[in-house]
């Protein structure tokens, strides 16, 4: 490539931003810089060096993709001429996935100059097309605009997250004094009933099938309304997390353990990382856990596998469930996880809505994947936390 880097001015002794600027996972804005010469990636570092930000370099367009899959970036700065896939074709497939559609892009070149160029970048999806030599106070003042935008989109988020947990919050509340009211006065009587059932079973031994028919439905009902109440308790406890160093491998298999898992349904469960002990709340994985392989193992009712995958990295969990059932229809799928909507008869619509509030309340998310007759995958993905 004969693509130069040059600049009317010279920004000073810059410190080396992306040594010093700390793990990804810091507040400071990220800027991925492209360029296949290294020299034009130091001097273009060297220039963005007194802002508050994290460089991130890529020699080539295909390594500024497969970066964007592992970071949230405020503004991309790309050179148009590289080898292989040049600064149009990549920014033509930055566009196309949901991740980076919006992501800005600033084209530099010293090759290609003129309105036809600068057209061609726009239309591509770069937001601006500067020409090399570079006048620093012209990029540093379009890239300080970006990375405003993308502070106060950052505060915008934040603050619909805290609102939603608020509203959360509230929900719960109120959950928790009907799942006091359950506890002491549904469940009870519940307990009753089911103990006069067993009584009379005893005493109407060879009674006609009728009376056996009515007693057996009586009792089945019964088992239902507490599994009902044991869910929504289970929701009401789904408070915030407390975070203790727990082995994921152990927690995986003490809810298999809890669980009636027909004999025709395969448990396959496989682990990637090198550790399995990560700052979690154990109780709550336990309960996110014993809900996915239930709501599995219930959409397999001819039998099946279920596969259990544990991904362990130095910044994320990751967590998914996935059987060969009968699965979801699309126009379901944004509704699942909505407290007491349930696709199951006799279902209780808490079991998801309380693995969604798991999840939100570890700062993960959650996805759902499923073809109607294929089956269902939910992968959960969860911040690693720290003793602190």
């Amino acid at each position: 490539m004969t693509d130069e880097f040059a600049m009317t001015a010279t920004s000073g002794q810059g410190k080396d931003v992306a040594a010093e600027a700390g793990p990804a996972t810091e507040a400071r804005p990220e800027v991925l810089i492209v360029d296949d010469r290294e020299e034009n990636l130091v001097a273009l570092e060297s220039l963005l060096a007194d802002l508050e930000v994290r460089v991130i370099r890529a020699r080539s367009g295909n390594e500024a993709l497969a970066l964007t899959l592992e970071h949230e970036f405020a503004l991309a700065l790309v050179d148009v001429q590289m080898p292989g896939m040049d600064g149009y074709e990549m920014v033509a497939i930055l566009r196309q996935d949901r991740r980076t559609e919006l992501l800005p892009v600033i084209f530099l070149s010293a090759v290609y100059a003129g309105d036809y160029y600068h057209i061609k970048g726009i239309e591509a999806g770069a937001v601006d097309f500067l020409e090399k030599p570079i006048v620093p106070a012209i990029l540093l003042g379009k890239v300080r605009i970006f990375l405003r935008l993308h502070q106060a989109k950052k505060k915008e988020e934040q603050m619909r997250e805290m609102q939603e947990r608020m509203h959360r919050q509230e929900q719960l509340a109120a959950v928790g004094k009907i799942a006091g009211f359950v506890r002491h006065d549904l469940r009870n009587p519940l307990g009753v009933i089911g103990n006069s059932i067993y009584f009379l079973k005893s005493r109407l031994v060879g009674a006609d099938d009728k009376v056996a028919r009515h007693l057996a439905i009586i009792e089945q009902q019964v088992a239902k309304a507490d599994a009902i109440i044991g869910d929504l308790l289970d929701f009401s406890k789904a408070m915030a997390p407390k975070p203790t160093l727990c082995d994921l491998r152990e927690i995986v298999r003490q809810s298999l353990e809890s669980l009636v898992i027909p004999a025709k349904i395969r448990v396959e469960v496989s682990f990637a990382g090198e550790i399995t002990t990560v700052w979690l709340d154990g109780e709550l994985m336990e309960r996110l856990l014993k809900n996915l392989i239930k709501n599995g193992v219930e959409a397999m009712p001819e039998g099946g596998r279920l596969d259990i995958e544990v991904r362990i990295g130095a910044e994320q969990v990751e967590i998914a469930v996935a059987d060969q059932g009968v699965g979801i229809a699309e126009e379901h799928l944004d509704k699942i996880f909505e407290p007491l909507y349930t696709l199951k008869p006799g279902g209780s619509g808490l079991g998801l809505a309380c693995v969604k509030h798991i999840v939100e309340e570890h700062r993960g998310k959650i996805e759902v994947n499923s073809r109607v007759g294929r089956g269902t995958r939910f992968t959960v993905r969860l911040p690693v936390g720290s003793e602190k």
